[in-house]
């Protein structure tokens, strides 16, 4: 399929579009995709699979005997494995060393047997790509050797075996991450007894696979050992001639079987002894002697990674291409200077959230693009400073913010369409004190030069300049600052403080491109604390975003609104008072503010703005009043620490999204003036046990209560008509559920994976129910239909309903 087939999909997920295509694999393409909201250009990643990829496809499975049905059926098959990878994806979502999978779409064709999947992820650079440009230190191996780790630290904690770690499945990205990707034929523990399917790539295929033998998730450790490997042996893994030799064919083969027999391997040829010790741990010939965990092998190499940071002379590097001069010492390349430095490894896994992993093959090398495999946008090494080149301070990095496109349900969505990145923590306080060192280091050097060449000159800012300074880091040049921030509004900034003042509204400060996030003046300050002067009407959209070290807040009765992003990223903001003054909360305005505890929202407040208190992890309780009479799309998801909510009688709808990934959330009353739960409303709050739904609701949405693991029961109001595909999908506490006579259709994989349904009961206003409505449904054993039996006879029935279509029917009438 060319890339004007996929086009017709535009705009893709509700606004994307494709851009180019980056490359191409055996079963599909992978296209640059982008988004324009308000001035901001947002990208991503969209790999397109078309099954079957051809008609020819079609006629070779019916020339082996099969009728169109049986052909459409075979297909399927593929689709549907395909779709099972997604849970992956959601169990693996949001973590740092992981691809992350942010969307996904299944078209089926109106003409002919197929389908068409769109799955959209991060844009990421391949790690060919990005060391071919960037050769890699030996701190640099131990580094990837660390993060991939990491990731299999999650995959081990979800029962996962990636069982394909090999060079064109990892990825870099822009703040100096290694991620892993391609999930594609990973499998769960669960189905490993007996040993399963011998699929990966050989050259990094642990012995056991190979054998077709049982084995576990130590086959992804071995692999990882083969990648460190043949990086510190000259891009070449073990037994093949030494570079710079060239390779044949029998090469090749003849070191697979070597390997494959269990002959001890050689050290890599740039690996000191020590490296080389956990190394060839990792690759040992049989499970037992590897190491037991990717723990253990993470602290060995974060052990050696230590020691690096005491000998400067190992950063050398180690020729992971031909043609390198091994032996060459080079001074690591200098760091961008927009983005953050990377995180320092943590000594253990982050938390992950439920979701899935992905698959893709690796794609080819589009010459004239630079990038392959399933991610790229990989930026060209920094040029080397000169002395005529102006100083740029670090700037943080790309950090996403919530917008009101994740949330838009996608046109003809089927299976699953929604998931949502996670944003990256923000600046750690070792980052803070690397950015004050690399300051004072850049300021010294300045003055050295205009002292020695006699220019000196004092610099100073303004609303229309920028102070030198570095946000999150400490002093500017001078400790005090001043400018316009308004018509009628200046802002004075002195030892920590930043103080706005006089009458009227403060701009707005949109970034002005995609790879910076505020306009403020102030933004490169260490601000601890903001006092806002009666006065002033508004708080500007972005104006504090990203003010880290920012701990309290003063906002006057005069403000009577709060700007889109006006305190996301404020990380150490622990309360906010809003006064009585405010009427509406902006969109994400206090998106990202993971030390917020408690919020206050005035009764004078009529909408909370979509993702305004949206990964506020730290929240526990909040208090909606009366007057508010929507709660905007994705307004309080993922604040994984509040326990409950009450939603005033005024509410009139619960937006997608509203409470999705509140993990801790118990209990919520939804009011008689709620007419619809919109799409993921409480999707994945894994400890609501009870929902009581009232005979107000008419709707309810697409995965409105999916991954609802402990529900255990629901009343579904007659008031009701439609049940929204997956509202309950997931849902593996559930044991009965009763549908009213008002509804009449059942929406695709509604009750799908909820593996403890044992009846289910069904009016016989019903005249459809959905492709997978009960799939996975494995302990349903029977249906209670008040119909008669040729009633039952006449539903359309979807496709993947065994279990339903199994059970015992007991007919009323």
């Amino acid at each position: 399929m060319d890339t004007s087939y996929y086009k017709k999909y535009e705009p893709i997920f509700g606004k994307w579009h494709i851009v180019r295509e980056l490359g191409e694999g055996s079963f599909g393409k992978v296209f640059e995709i982008e988004r324009r909201d308000f001035g901001y250009t947002y990208k991503a990643a969209l790999k397109a699979i078309t099954i079957p990829q051809s008609q020819s496809e079609v006629k070779s499975v019916l020339a082996d005997g099969m009728d169109e049905q049986s052909a459409t059926s075979y297909f399927r098959g593929f689709v549907e494995e395909m779709v099972a990878e997604f849970v992956l994806m959601s169990k693996l979502k949001g973590h740092s060393n992981i691809v992350s999978y942010e969307d996904h779409r299944v078209v089926e064709h109106t003409e002919g047997i197929g389908w068409d999947i769109l799955i959209r992820m991060e844009l990421l650079t391949p790690l060919l790509d990005h060391v071919s440009k960037n050769p890699l230190s030996r701190g640099d191996v131990i580094k990837l050797g660390i993060d991939i780790c990491k990731a299999l630290e999650v995959c081990r904690k979800n029962n996962i075996i990636h069982r394909d770690i090999k060079p064109e499945n990892i990825f870099y990205s822009d703040i100096g991450d290694f991620k892993l990707g391609d999930f594609g034929i990973a499998k769960t523990v669960e189905k490993t007894t007996g040993g399963l399917s011998k699929k990966g790539t050989y050259t990094y295929m642990a012995p056991e696979v190979y054998k077709g033998e049982a084995y576990g998730a130590s086959v992804d450790i071995y692999s990882l050992g083969i990648v460190l490997y043949r990086f510190m042996n000259n891009n070449r893994t073990p037994f093949l001639p030494p570079y710079p030799t060239p390779i044949k064919y029998a090469d090749r083969e003849s070191a697979m079987a070597r390997r494959i027999k269990g002959e001890p391997l050689p050290a890599p040829a740039n690996a000191d002894e020590a490296l080389s010790r956990v190394i060839l741990k990792a690759c040992a010939y049989l499970p037992k002697d590897r190491y037991l965990s990717p723990s253990d092998m993470r602290c060995d190499l974060e052990a050696l990674l230590g020691e690096d940071e005491q000998q400067p002379d190992l950063y050398k590097t180690v020729g992971v291409f031909s043609g390198r001069n091994t032996a060459k010492v080079d001074t690591p390349a200098a760091a961008p200077t927009d983005v953050k430095e990377p995180e320092p490894a943590s000594e253990t896994s982050e938390p992950v959230s439920k979701t899935t992993a992905f698959f893709a093959e690796p794609l080819s090398t589009v010459s004239d693009v630079g990038t392959v495999g399933i991610f790229s946008g990989n930026k060209a090494a920094p040029a080397e400073s000169t002395v005529s080149e102006p100083v740029q301070l670090p700037t943080v990095s790309d950090a996403p913010k919530f917008k009101a496109e994740s949330y838009s349900p996608s046109p003809e969505k089927e299976v699953r369409s929604y998931t949502e990145e996670k944003p990256q923590s923000s600046t750690s306080d070792s980052d803070k004190a690397a950015k004050k060192k690399r300051l004072k280091l850049l300021l010294a050097a300045c003055f050295v030069l205009a002292i020695g060449i006699g220019i000196f000159s004092v610099i100073s800012s303004n609303h229309s300049g920028s102070a030198i300074s570095s946000n999150n880091s400490g002093s500017a040049i001078s400790s005090n600052h001043s400018g316009t921030c308004g018509d009628n509004l200046e802002w004075t900034f002195s030892g920590g403080t930043l103080t706005i003042s006089g009458e009227g509204a403060m701009d707005d400060f949109h970034p002005w491109d995609e790879n910076d996030y505020s306009t403020a003046p102030w933004y490169r300050f260490d601000i601890n604390e903001i006092v806002v002067e009666d006065g002033v009407t508004s708080i500007g959209e972005d104006a504090f975003y990203d003010c880290t070290s920012l701990t309290s807040v003063a906002i006057p009765d005069s403000v009577t609104s709060i700007g889109d992003y006006a305190f996301s990223y404020c990380n150490s903001l622990e309360s906010v008072t809003i006064p009585d003054s405010v009427t509406s909360i902006g969109e994400g305005a206090f998106y990202y503010c993971d030390s917020l505890t408690s919020v206050a929202i005035p009764d004078s407040v009529t909408s909370i703005g979509e993702g305004a208190f949206s990964y506020c992890t730290s929240l526990t309780s909040v208090a909606i009043p009366d007057s508010v009479t929507s709660i905007g799309e994705g307004a309080f998801s993922y604040c994984t620490s509040l326990t409950s909510v009450a939603i005033p009688d005024s509410v009139t709808s619960i937006g997608s999204y509203a409470f999705r990934s509140c993990t801790s959330l118990t209990s919520v009353a939804i009011p008689d003036s709620v007419t619809s739960i919109g799409e993921s409303a409480f999707e994945d709050c894994s400890s609501l046990t009870e929902i009581v739904i009232p005979d107000s609701v008419t709707s309810i949405g697409e995965y409105a209560f999916s991954y609802c693991t402990s529900l255990t029961s629901v009343a579904i109001p007659d008031s009701v008509t439609s049940i929204g595909g997956e509202a309950f999908s997931y849902c593996t506490s559930l044991t009965s559920v009763a549908i009213p006579d008002s509804v009449t259709s059942i929406g695709g994989e509604a009750f799908s994976y909820c593996t403890s349904l044992t009846s289910v009961a069904i009016p016989d206003s019903v005249t459809s129910i959905g492709e997978g409505a009960f799939y996975y449904c494995d302990s349903l054993t029977d249906v209670y239909y008040s119909g008669s039996a040729a009633q039952w006879a006449s539903i359309n029935i979807g496709e993947s309903n065994d279990p339903l279509t199994s059970a015992t029917v007991h007919y009323y009438s």
